[in-house]
């Protein structure tokens, strides 16, 4: 629960953030490429996105997060906090691999050398989840293959013993 509560707090921040920013001014993150000004209907998804995040408690419910925000970066790929929320939000609903690579997509902006440290590290923090997550899979995997070998011996021991 800590982890979203300090997830929520940065999109709340990243979010104030964004709506206060104005024309192509992109502050201290900038893009290679030319900078545009944000559109509104990127803006409303955005909005949407840090609102119901604020909320949300289930999977289903981190998806719909992860949805707004990626309406927001496809409509202004040249918005870094977009980017940003959405890996957040993937990370949320238990897709680190999706998160991971929407970081990486927002190590491509203009970043500070310790904000890309930051990134770089909650990557490799993604990564831990990652395997973790695989691990776990692998091991409930067995654990229910040997509980399906075991209910099929017993239903041929039962049908021996005429049950």
């Amino acid at each position: 629960m800590e982890k979203y509560i300090t997830a929520l707090a940065l999109i709340v921040i990243l979010a104030g953030a964004a709506i206060s920013q104005t024309g192509a001014t992109a502050d201290k993150h900038s893009v290679a490429t030319t900078q545009s000004p944000i559109p509104e209907e990127a803006r409303r998804h955005f909005v949407m996105g840090a609102t119901l995040f604020k909320d949300a408690k289930t999977h289903d419910e981190f998806l719909q997060v992860a949805s707004e925000f990626k309406q927001a970066a496809d409509l202004a790929p040249q918005w870094p906090e977009a980017r940003y929320n959405l890996a957040l939000a993937r990370e949320a609903a238990g897709d680190y691999e999706g998160a991971m690579n929407e970081l990486k997509l927002y190590q491509k902006f203009k970043l500070s050398e310790s904000e890309a440290r930051t990134v770089q590290d909650k990557i490799y923090a993604l990564e831990a989840k990652a395997q973790h997550a695989t691990q776990k899979r692998v091991s409930d995997d067995a654990a229910n293959a040997r509980d399906a070998a075991a209910r099929a011996e017993e239903a041929k021991y039962g049908w021996l013993q005429g049950e």
